[in-house]
């Protein structure tokens, strides 16, 4: 799999593609916060990510063409988000599965079948305790 480094990325855009992308990125996540804490007006929080999210999504395509092109994944883990290093799935987006953390950087849906059998037993004897 190839992981796109966002942070190299974001470093290298020039001042004026760093200003829309990262207004978008804020106005994205103070409108998300806010429609989750229930905010008024909900219609003005709930478009404020969608929107930003739509304008970030070409900004970022313009500025960065290579990883669309190229399908690069992005490397969360450069965020401080746990990653699985296969699958690219995190804490929030599982696997349709519903994985577990086979190790500190592996899920259990992408870990080998006998591994994938020792996490859920031992999950499953501690749900019992």
């Amino acid at each position: 799999m190839a992981w796109f480094d966002v942070t190299t990325a974001w470093q290298g855009l020039p001042a004026d593609q760093q200003r829309v992308i990262g207004a978008a990125a804020i106005a994205a996540g103070l409108g998300g916060n806010g429609a989750m804490e229930g905010r008024r007006p909900a219609v003005g929080f709930a478009a404020a990510p969608v929107e930003a999210a739509i304008l970030l999504g070409r900004a970022v395509a313009a500025a960065l063409p290579g990883p669309f092109a190229e399908g690069a994944l992005p490397d969360l883990a450069a965020l401080g988000i746990r990653t699985c290093r296969r699958c690219g799935c995190t804490e929030q987006c599982a696997c349709p599965d519903r994985c577990a953390w086979a190790e500190p950087d592996l899920c259990t849906s992408c870990c080998t079948p006998p591994r994938r059998r020792v996490v859920r037993r031992r999950a499953a004897k501690g749900a019992r305790s």
